[in-house]
């Protein structure tokens, strides 16, 4: 809107406030398949067996945090921002693995 009417950012974003509009940020969730959910309780199934198996597995295991870059265009939601007067409640849909670097 502020490019369109020749008017800062700032100023814009006064201008909606004053109206009485908020910023709300698209929520990013995993889009799943039909295949995933048998192999969601497939995974959780062999997890547990293992841990009936070998009790202290769960403190063998490396818990880390990582970050991924993507290949085929990350999507940046903090740059999109819908201007409303009630939550939207918007959500975007994104397949998890792409290809992509830690």
């Amino acid at each position: 809107m502020s490019s369109e009417l020749n008017i800062s950012r700032s100023s814009g974003r006064r201008i909606y406030k004053s109206m009485g509009f908020k910023p709300y940020i698209p929520r990013l969730v995993h889009e799943l398949n039909e295949v995933d959910f048998d192999r969601r309780i497939e995974y959780c199934e062999t997890f547990l067996s293992l841990l009936e198996s070998e009790p202290d597995l769960i403190h063998r295991v490396i818990w880390s945090d990582e970050a991924v870059f993507k290949l085929n265009g990350h999507i940046n939601r903090h740059n999109s921002v819908y201007w409303a007067t009630e939550n939207p409640n918007l959500t975007w849909k994104q397949t998890m693995q792409a290809e992509g670097l830690i």
